[in-house]
């Protein structure tokens, strides 16, 4: 009964033995899983009022109320930056609306009418890039605007423009006080 007991034990301890050294040296199953963060998604921010080009901007993560502002071209001259925290972080789906400064009336309640304090750019010689910089104009109207120019001669009045392919009435009214032809 000894020898039976023996023998009984030695194959179970040969089985225990055998199962321990197949699963230390055995392969992996299957494919191995692989675990990446999520990439962190970026900010679209809304820019509205008196910056060069308002509208939605995709910004990294961790962008503030400045990086906004400036995707937007920067502030117009009419721009009030007295209620501005230009360090303030943004939040994805966030509006940031730039107000105008109201011009002063006189006396008599009329509004005067005031130079702007920007240099005027010239429809006659500007570059592309000085053109695309004009509120509401961007690469497709600077374009055609150059095109216009090249049809037909140098501009005799600014409201010319209005015959320009994609200038507006609105568009006009925009950035009539930001260019001259002379």
């Amino acid at each position: 009964m000894k020898d039976w007991l023996r023998t009984t034990l030695g194959v179970v301890i040969g089985i225990a033995l055998m199962a321990f050294i197949q699963l230390t040296t055995s392969q992996p199953r299957g494919t191995p899983i692989t675990i990446t963060p999520a990439p962190t998604a970026g900010l679209k921010v809304q820019v509205n009022g008196s910056v060069l080009h308002p509208g939605v901007y995709d910004l990294p993560p961790g962008s503030r109320v400045q990086d906004a502002i400036s995707a937007a071209g920067g502030f117009l001259p009419d721009a009030s930056m007295d209620n501005i925290n230009l360090a303030r972080p943004l939040k994805d789906g966030e509006a940031v609306q730039i107000l105008a400064i109201l011009p002063e009336t006189s006396e008599d309640g009329s509004i005067p009418l005031q130079q702007p304090t920007a240099s005027l750019i010239n429809l006659n010689t500007a570059s592309f890039q000085e053109l695309d910089s004009l509120p509401g104009i961007g690469e497709t109207r600077a374009t055609a605007i150059l095109q216009y120019r090249t049809d037909h001669g140098n501009f005799v009045t600014i409201d010319e423009l209005l015959q320009v392919p994609g200038i507006t009435h609105d568009v006009f009214d925009k950035l009539k006080e930001f260019v001259t032809v002379n």
